[in-house]
């Protein structure tokens, strides 16, 4: 009903970029559309979470090609220790080769397809990666085999290199996680967690062995 909606939001362009910059209005092309018949929508545009459109821009303001397959890993750390932690992940991939943009006219493959920043606001879930405002800090490996064990090896360099700060680890990427680690990170909020599936769930018919090793103080398996 039109007495229940919001009031009209400030402009978009003053919420997000103050007294400079500028937003991209022009439409885009969605992701592998048919080249012969593309569909598009407009990025700038206020929406809910579960329908708005997360964008990957290249430098040009072009949304890039999500066609490749690659293994993610994404780690958060506090947003005030941000540039401490950066420092230790550049210290950390000194040694990784990047592989080159999938638009290239010479395709280049290199352990680490690309890596992501972003700024993530703080949430008070019992299980959230951000409980505070934080930095994500997102790397896309090469998923050929040939690399698989360097991959291996680098998730866990990167974790023990934001580990200081206290990072905690996207559940839907890869980690190193141990079950002692999930509990020290989580504490009352793991706890809460483990009550409420009890409450509801006593026999786990919704978890799988892997939930049950990280949540439920089961030995979880060594990188």
């Amino acid at each position: 009903p039109p007495e229940l909606r919001a009031p009209p939001a400030a402009p978009l362009e003053a919420a997000l970029l103050g007294e400079s910059g500028h937003l991209l209005e022009r439409p885009m092309g969605r992701y592998c559309s048919d080249v012969d018949a593309p569909t598009t929508y407009s990025p700038t545009r206020r929406e809910p979470w579960h329908s708005a459109l997360s964008l990957t821009l290249d430098d040009q303001a072009e949304e890039t090609s999500m066609a490749v397959v690659d293994l993610q890993a994404e780690f958060f750390v506090p947003l005030e220790r941000a540039t401490e932690a950066l420092r230790a992940v550049w210290a950390a991939s000194a040694g990784w080769a990047f592989g080159s943009p999938p638009t290239s006219a010479e395709r280049v493959k290199g352990l680490v397809d690309a890596m992501e920043f972003r700024q993530v606001k703080g949430d008070k879930a019992w299980l959230s990666p951000a409980p505070v405002d934080s930095l994500g800090i997102h790397v896309s490996f090469n998923a050929d085999l040939a690399v698989r064990d360097e991959v291996m090896a680098a998730v866990p360099a990167l974790e023990a290199a934001l580990a200081p700060f206290g990072a905690r680890f996207h559940w839907g990427k890869l980690s190193c996680l141990r079950a002692a680690r999930v509990a020290e990170l989580y504490g009352e909020g793991l706890e809460q967690f483990r009550s409420l599936c009890d409450d509801h769930d006593r026999e786990g018919k919704f978890r799988n062995d892997h939930v049950s090793e990280l949540l439920w103080r089961r030995a979880a398996p060594e990188c």
